[in-house]
């Protein structure tokens, strides 16, 4: 009556030889419940991959923009406001689509843009609580930095 098994799981990116970048400012909490209103927007399927410009102004507002032949669809999450920088590029919808799946995790979804100086050089960065087991952290590369990527 008195034994117990207990487990432990510890993840350690360094195991994978993962680098996690560094260079991030300004987060943007979205819950989740609101974040499932980009799931139009994402498509799996290839055929239908359309660019998506993501803009993400400080820690007051992110906005996802789809403009295609067919459908025209934008999201805003807070209030964007004048006087504020904000970062700005665009992805593929395709990829979206991957990310849309951290809002089962957590009542939040944090967007994580690159701070100034690194504009162009890091990767979109989504994270979310998976409770009592740490955070899943999801990183997304701008159309420009994939072209660039299969250039080498």
């Amino acid at each position: 009556d008195d034994c117990y098994v207990t487990s432990f799981l510890e993840v350690n990116p360094n195991t994978f030889g993962a680098k996690i970048p560094q260079g991030y400012s300004f987060p943007f909490n979205v819950d989740s419940s609101d974040f499932i209103r980009l799931k139009p927007m994402a498509s799996r399927n290839n055929a239908l991959d359309k660019d998506i410009v993501i803009k993400v102004g400080g820690s007051s507002y992110a906005s996802f923009f789809l403009d295609s032949d067919a459908y025209k669809k934008e999201v805003i999450f807070g209030i964007q406001e004048d006087s504020e920088e904000s970062f700005e590029d665009t992805y593929s919808s395709s990829l979206l689509s991957y990310v849309i799946k951290i809002h089962s995790f957590s009542k939040l979804v944090t967007i994580w843009p690159p701070n100034r100086i690194h504009w162009g050089r890091l990767p979109l960065k989504f994270s979310s609580s998976l409770g009592g087991m740490g955070e899943i952290e999801i990183y997304i590369k701008s159309n420009i930095q994939l072209e660039c990527g299969s250039e080498k």
